[in-house]
């Protein structure tokens, strides 16, 4: 459960979106009128120093534009060292990255607002919800995931699962994309 879930209560929260995501609840993150050829990735997570950097690198390491940001973040911060190890085995080096609060975050036209948990559109700040393109990257994973547990303090194997799950959802969410075009 640890390595595929990070904890019990990310079991818990995988379940319970799950179902929601069935139950069609997460209409809201469809993406609408996107324009493929303009677009910029910003991936948003709790404290932008484990997923939402790992999206960030990773959609620069494909050449597509993207910026990430955290939701609960007053200091810049270095990336968790876990994630950035791991990261590096994707050929991913986060030794430069610094947090970055949303409250920073400048808007533009064709952005695709990337969260990690439905729970993160209700800490968005009031202009962005109205958004119209906000996703959330465990929906374009080969193995949906609505929820993708925060790996901070959870096992090293589960870091690889949630690694494999990011990835899997920028590949998956570009090529959308490129199919658009």
């Amino acid at each position: 459960m640890y390595s595929k879930y990070g904890s019990k209560k990310g079991f818990v929260l995988h379940i319970i979106f799950t179902y929601k995501y069935y139950f069609g609840l997460f209409e809201q993150f469809r993406l609408k009128n996107i324009q493929p050829d303009n677009y910029r990735l910003i991936f948003i997570c709790k404290g932008n120093i484990c997923r939402s950097p790992i999206g960030e690198y990773y959609a620069l390491n494909r050449g597509l534009k993207s910026q990430s940001f955290g939701l609960n973040c007053s200091i810049p911060s270095k990336a968790h060292d876990r994630v950035a190890y791991h990261a590096q085995k994707l050929k991913l080096d986060l030794s430069t990255h610094l947090s970055k609060s949303i409250d920073t975050y400048e808007p533009q036209q064709n952005d695709i607002l990337v969260l990690m948990e439905p729970d993160h559109f209700e800490q968005l700040p009031r202009k962005l919800k109205t958004w119209a393109n906000i996703t959330l990257l465990g929906l374009w994973s080969q193995n949906i995931r609505p929820y993708l547990h925060d790996p901070y303090s959870a096992p090293t194997s589960y870091i690889r699962t949630c690694t494999d799950n990011i990835v899997s959802g920028v590949d998956r969410l570009s090529q959308h994309l490129a199919d658009k075009n």
